[in-house]
């Protein structure tokens, strides 16, 4: 009797940390950081994407650094990119939802974990990306932050992981950040928007503490 006492106190604290975890998670993603807006002459549009768990930055390939799109060796047909960051394992392991195993979500989620970083090229403008403005110096931000988060080797260039990709316009690299429960895919492209003063939530693990920061088109 005691056992299952001890057990069903042991699953309710559980439960509570869950809870009061999701409940600090969504108040942070509800406070607004970098909010007043910058008065630049001209702007630069950047924009985001979700698929309801995770979000990309694209920006247009006209903005990138570059260095940085000289090494990425991007095709002269896209003009947007996108850029994701993940879990390595979980990324090269779980093209979709439904390869999805409980132990790599778990693993992904409590201890410290290699990287990638995913980029996808587009030709076109997609209806589905949501928008912001923003100014130019901001955008410099936004590409180094970009540019640090891949892992260099010693010949100071970027790493390719051969064979990675789920399509023809996709690749993946190395990184050099580690994933853990307190900086999730969504947690990283919300630091490259603070680092580079843009309007976002002062820390978020999910994808609608981003997007709700971001415009629709018109």
């Amino acid at each position: 009797m005691k056992e299952l006492k001890r057990a069903l106190q042991t699953f309710c604290y559980l439960v509570l940390g869950v809870i009061l975890c999701l409940l600090i998670s969504s108040l942070l993603s509800l406070i607004p950081v970098n909010h007043s807006s910058k008065n630049c002459s001209q702007t630069v549009t950047i924009f985001a994407s979700n698929n309801g768990v995770h979000v990309d930055i694209i920006i247009p390939t006209d903005q990138l650094d570059i260095q940085l799109k000289e090494e990425l060796s991007l095709d002269s047909t896209m003009q947007y990119v996108a850029f994701g960051w993940g879990d390595r394992k979980f990324y090269l392991e779980t093209p979709t939802w439904g390869d999805l195993k409980i132990s790599t979500a778990l693993r992904s989620l409590f201890t410290n974990t290699s990287s990638v970083v995913h980029l996808t090229g587009y030709k076109k403008l997609s209806g589905n990306w949501k928008i912001q403005s923003i100014c130019p110096e901001q955008m410099t931000l936004l590409n180094a932050y970009l540019r640090d988060s891949f892992s260099y080797g010693d010949d100071q260039h970027i790493i390719l992981i051969k064979g990675a990709h789920y399509g023809n316009n996709d690749a993946f690299y190395h990184s050099s950040n580690s994933y853990s429960v307190l900086f999730t895919c969504n947690s990283w492209v919300n630091k490259g928007l603070k680092k580079a003063g843009v309007k976002t939530a002062f820390w978020t693990p999910f994808d609608w503490g981003i997007m709700r920061y971001f415009d629709s088109q018109s």
